[in-house]
């Protein structure tokens, strides 16, 4: 029901427009055809000299000044920071550009391009700002083609509104890409001029101010003050006192104690080694015993050979005596 009711609502709004194209001034095939074009391309242009106004334009000609500006300067020092601030970055100057460039005065530290940066200008100057004027044209485009063709349904044949309702529609078309390609050329070349402003900016200004930051070294304080207490203690305890070769150190202690701690003695396997060190011992010194043995049984035959042979020498002596006596008893 509602379907019917809105189509019959818009048959009479058809029928109106119709009734009311038949009240106005008729015109031929040809004039009515160049109207038609001449109208839509008048608005297309119109809305391409709006992008002279948009704000990439407005960051395209700022950036332009800029580096005109820094061409014929030396550097940006103190001197002439306020009339390059007032010359470049004025009221025409979009404000987010301008905003980052006071915020580089009062920071002075590091690069300009830190701050008056791609994504703090550029983005929010382009590519965050949505941009209709294309669909804008379009918009207004298909309202003056069908306005069109309620005139010429009353002045004109089906043919020749076909043939201008076709071109209209085709030249809408063509003059949104024109705009469509025309918006992105001008937002890539205000990207290029912009770079290159970042780059004579980062190389002509010299504001920069050299700040020290004061570090907390109490932590490092702290330690030292360990580390020479420390050292005192142990000075402290050798001077004056011979060294004590026997005395345990420290250090021996903790490697008692950490061998105690960890590793477990086996007695069985201690004392069979101490049995065989003492049976080592034992068999040494049963050699001992055996060598000296030997030994004072040869003193012993040495001497009683000696004792003998003494006694022989002994009688043979005595007995030559007697002989002797007995011949001197003889004669």
């Amino acid at each position: 029901m509602g379907t019917v009711s809105a189509a019959g609502l818009f048959s009479e709004a058809f029928n109106w427009f119709a009734s009311l194209s038949a009240k106005m001034p008729s015109i031929d095939f040809k004039t009515f055809f160049i109207v038609v074009v001449a109208l839509l391309i008048g608005v297309g242009v119109v809305v391409g000299l709006t992008y002279f106004g948009s704000y990439r334009f407005k960051l395209l000609l700022a950036s332009r000044k800029i580096i005109r500006y820094l061409a014929d300067a030396d550097s940006i020092d103190d001197d002439n920071v306020k009339d390059f601030t007032d010359q470049c970055f004025s009221a025409k100057a979009p404000t987010v550009l301008c905003d980052s460039w006071k915020l580089y005065l009062g920071v002075r530290f590091g690069y300009p391009s830190d701050i008056v940066s791609e994504s703090t200008v550029y983005d929010k100057v382009v590519k965050r700002v949505r941009e209709v004027r294309a669909s804008v044209y379009i918009g207004i485009a298909l309202v003056l083609i069908a306005a069109f063709a309620f005139w010429g349904y009353g002045t004109l044949d089906g043919s020749d509104m076909g043939v201008i309702f076709c071109a209209g529609l085709l030249l809408s078309g063509a003059m949104y890409i024109l705009l469509v390609m025309l918006n992105r050329l001008l937002s890539k070349r205000c990207l290029e001029v912009f770079d290159e402003m970042q780059i004579e900016l980062d190389a002509k200004v010299d504001l920069q101010v050299d700040k020290s930051y004061a570090t907390d070294s109490s932590p490092l304080a702290e330690l030292s003050a360990m580390l020479d207490e420390i050292i005192a203690r142990n000075t402290a305890k050798n001077v004056g006192f011979e060294l004590n070769v026997d005395e345990e150190t420290p250090i021996e202690k903790l490697i008692a104690n950490a061998q105690q701690s960890e590793d477990v003695i086996d007695i069985a396997d201690f004392e069979s080694d101490f049995y065989e060190i003492e049976k080592y011992e034992e068999e040494l010194e049963g050699g001992n015993r055996t060598d000296k043995t030997d030994g004072e049984h040869t003193d012993k035959s040495d001497t009683q050979s000696d004792e003998s042979n003494d006694g022989d020498s002994e009688d043979t002596y005595e007995d030559e005596d007697g002989v002797d006596g007995q011949k001197e008893t003889d004669g």
